[in-house]
């Protein structure tokens, strides 16, 4: 109606290009619908690369990463759509004919077009998931105004600036590449983290340093530290010794994930909201950005894939972020590369040794002087341990092998024998307790650890045959999958000291918080135990204490999660059917299966506390 076709066909003719009355054939057909096939395939490329960067959990991509995707996804786009619009340029003539027409080049070329823009925004369809959210119609209405800025240039402004290039007119080609120059620049904008300025510190009064280091599948009984350990860690009862033991700790979940979410934020996994089978729906306050309100620098550095940083938003309570995230997982986010991506078997690395963890950690701590800092180091070695080396030592003449091999083990790891698990396990352990030392002594030489703060624990442990599972955390809530090692050790503090009664992952928050003097953990759900550790002539601890509370990983083919409560020595699991079952835990973990008396209230006790708590939950919910 404005005329501008017939602009844009006159500009075009004068440059060389077939007139518009050409009748299309159809070599000529396949020929235009698969360069407009391959423009609109860039051009959802780069809508697919700045949906990705904009929305993507922090860290983003580097830009060598960003660069690297987008070449990925706009080869795999050109080259899919390239063929889907020459197909479809064929089809269309054909359709045309049928009903006695003979369209022409540039009609043919307006319906390819059409069909192109109408069926662009179904590659949400296939999109993975994070586009298929509450954000899909704001996704939708950027790609298409993506679609449109970017197919004006690629079919209109580009081409121009080349045609008039070639007849020594270079101020439509400078215009052109200039312009598209910004957009890919707009683009990479996402790839940079632009950090909000930190506050001023002061060095003569800096806080603590604050160092957190979890060992992933590390059981509490098998430390030498605690009554039965089968493992000797001289690094970690050196720790011990010089701080303090919590004698029954628990974790608030045997999910890793959420387990090490209440870890940093002080909150049982229904009030963080991160959920393994799903989405992390909001951010509580974590004591990340605590502390760095009051200048500290903060890093995370883990080891297991199970806590990518993107995946499961955890990145974004740290500034710096170190997992094991490689360019093929940001291929894998993209919707249209990905999907070829994420249906090839590739080799991915599920874990990285405790000692690369620790050269991470190097690395970031290396620049950083004047300014107190909080880091996260995970090891998950004992989580996945490996076949073993017959090299190292002969395990016992055991012949006897698992009965049940965890899902995660290989053919040739679930064949070895039971001794040689447990000897694997063991190694995976004293890998971490040597880890510890190189941290320790890393500090040591900065002249830093006098002044830091060390917390170690693990987000849970693994089974050993409780509930039938070996070396993974199985279905049911045994003391060898929720009791986890509990030490802190603080410059100045009571040393030796070990605290009975239970106590919780979420008490870190407001423990740190109490120990460092720091304001902001009013909104934790964990008991503030620092009392413990600075009081030498206070009371000590009931073993009587509690309630604190515990839940099984997820599981989506048995009905719903598992749901326990400690109290002391006590302990009751729920089951999603209603069922409930009592534990005496005051030596081992023995079923009381008629409780009467004392024991039968007790149990009702326990009941009464863990239905108000779930109560609680669906209501916040």
């Amino acid at each position: 109606g404005f005329g501008l076709e017939g602009r844009i066909v006159r500009f075009y003719a004068r440059q060389g290009l077939a007139p518009r009355h050409t009748v299309a054939t159809g070599v000529s057909a396949a020929i235009a619908g698969g360069w407009l096939g391959a423009g609109t395939g860039l051009v959802l490329a780069l809508a697919d690369l700045a949906h990705l960067l904009l929305t993507a959990p922090h860290p983003s991509p580097t830009m060598l990463e960003a660069l690297s995707a987008l070449a990925i996804n706009a080869a795999v786009a050109v080259l899919a759509a390239g063929f889907f619009g020459g197909v479809l340029g064929v089809l269309l003539l054909i359709v045309l004919r049928s009903f006695s027409r003979d369209p022409q080049r540039y009609e043919l070329g307006r319906w390819v077009c059409s069909l192109l823009v109408l069926l662009a925004p179904l590659v949400v369809r296939f999109a993975p998931e994070g586009w298929g959210d509450e954000m899909t119609p704001w996704s939708l209405l950027v790609m298409t105004l993506l679609v449109f800025l970017f197919a004006g240039m690629v079919f209109l402004l580009l081409p121009a600036a080349f045609l008039r290039a070639r007849r020594g007119r270079w101020g439509v080609a400078v215009s052109g590449v200039a312009a598209l120059a910004l957009a890919i620049a707009a683009l990479a904008v996402g790839a940079f983290r632009v950090s909000a300025p930190r506050p001023q510190v002061n060095p003569a009064s800096v806080h603590q340093n604050i160092l957190i280091v979890s060992v992933t599948g590390m059981r509490a009984d098998g430390l030498g530290l605690y009554d039965e350990g089968f493992v000797a860690t001289p690094n970690i009862d050196a720790l011990a010794q010089q701080g303090a033991v919590f004698e029954r700790a628990i974790t608030p979940s045997a999910s890793a994930p959420e387990a090490a979410a209440s870890l940093l934020t002080g909150l049982y996994p229904p009030s963080h909201g991160l959920r393994t089978e799903g989405s992390w729906r909001f951010r509580p306050a974590s004591l990340t950005e605590l502390v760095r309100s009051h200048g500290y620098r903060t890093g995370a550095f883990v080891g297991w894939r199970g806590l990518d940083g993107a995946g499961t938003g955890l990145a974004g309570l740290f500034e710096d972020y170190s997992d094991l995230t490689v360019l093929w997982d940001w291929v894998d986010r993209l919707a249209l590369a990905g999907h070829l991506s994420r249906h090839w078997q590739r080799p991915r690395r599920d874990l990285r040794p405790a000692a690369e963890v620790v050269e991470s950690f190097r690395k970031w701590v290396a620049p950083i002087a004047d300014v107190p800092w909080m880091a996260w180091l995970e090891f998950a070695g004992p989580l996945r341990p490996g076949l073993w080396d017959a090299g190292d030592s002969s395990p016992a003449e055991d012949a006897s092998v698992l009965p049940l091999p965890p899902a995660w083990a290989g053919p040739e790891q679930a064949a070895q024998t039971l001794d040689a698990w447990f000897l694997a396990y063991q190694r995976e352990i004293l890998l971490a307790d040597q880890a510890l030392a190189s941290v320790l002594e890393l500090l040591r030489a900065r002249g830093e650890l006098h002044r830091t703060l060390v917390i170690l624990t693990a987000e849970h442990g693994v089974s050993l045959g409780e509930g039938g599972a070996w070396f993974e955390v199985g279905q049911a809530l045994s003391e060898g999958v929720i009791h986890v090692p509990f030490i802190l050790y603080v410059p100045g503090a009571v040393q030796g000291r070990s605290i009975p009664g239970p106590a919780s992952l979420v008490d870190v928050v407001p423990t740190v918080l109490g120990l460092t003097g720091l304001a902001g953990g009013n909104r934790c759900e964990g008991e503030d135990l620092s009392r413990y550790l600075l009081d030498m002539d206070g009371a000590p601890r009931d073993s009587n204490s509690g309630p604190v509370f515990s839940e099984s990983a997820p599981r989506p083919h048995a009905g719903g999660r598992l749901h326990a409560v400690r109290f002391g020595a006590w302990k009751l699991v729920g089951y999603p059917d209603g069922r409930e079952r009592f534990y005496d835990i005051s030596n081992g973990e023995r079923e009381i299966i008629s409780a009467r008396g004392r024991q039968g209230r007790m149990r009702q006790d326990l009941s009464d506390m863990l239905t108000r708590r779930l109560a609680q939950q669906s209501w916040s919910h």
